[in-house]
């Protein structure tokens, strides 16, 4: 060992003095351990403040060290300690890895009742042409039809045969967030799409999207 380092990469655990030498200081220096960059023990002394000690560790037997210390113009002064050793891990083991938490159990969709068709509310005294057209539109009579799906348009204003409001369009009109509007029930009630449109594209696209 020179310079403090234990070039044998070993980590000094215990030191206790064998030898009490006749320091000049108060009491013989108790000895610090740590571990370098490259994980060899470096050890110094604990001397006191203000003298200029030097000092060396020389490594004699498996398990003794001799400290030299001294003062310049001084003979060096000797302990022996005894050591215990412990071989450092070259490649030390990692931490074992915390269990992964296992993946969330995924809830299943709620199934969704197959369509049964198209509601339209208008109005039709502030329908634009557009929106007229699109509610009387056979290309969308046909995209439904096609699909095996019902397209029921009402006025808001219909009533049945002795001048009431009919039940089942009263429902779907008070529904409706403007007129005119489009409402994509399935076969139980609920409500799968709804919406506002403008022309015959807006509605013929949702019903491309109608499963």
């Amino acid at each position: 060992m020179d310079g403090g380092k234990n070039t044998m990469k070993k980590l000094l655990l215990a030191l206790i003095v064998l030898l009490m030498a006749s320091f000049a200081i108060a009491a013989n220096p108790a000895i610090t351990v740590s571990v370098d960059a490259t994980g060899n023990a470096v050890l110094k002394p604990d001397l006191p403040k203000g003298q200029p000690y030097n000092w060396k560790f020389i490594g004699i037997g498996e398990n003794k060290i001799l400290c030299l210390v001294w003062a310049e113009g001084d003979r060096a002064k000797i302990a022996v300690y005894n050591c215990d050793f412990a071989d450092l891990d070259e490649n030390p083991t990692p931490d074992p890895k915390p269990d992964p938490k296992p993946d969330p159990i995924p809830i299943p969709p709620t199934p969704v009742a197959k369509a049964w068709g198209m509601v339209i509310v208008y109005e039709s005294k502030t329908n634009t042409a557009a929106q007229g057209q699109a509610i009387t539109s056979k290309a969308l009579s046909e995209a439904i039809a096609s699909k095996g799906l019902k397209l029921s348009p009402f006025d808001k204003d219909a009533v049945d045969e002795t001048g009431k409001e009919i039940p089942n369009l009263k429902a779907w009109n008070a529904k409706a967030k403007s007129l005119p509007y489009f409402f994509v029930p399935d076969v139980n009630g609920n409500t799968i799409d709804e919406g506002t449109f403008s022309n015959e594209d807006d509605l013929l696209n949702v019903v491309k999207e109608v499963k």
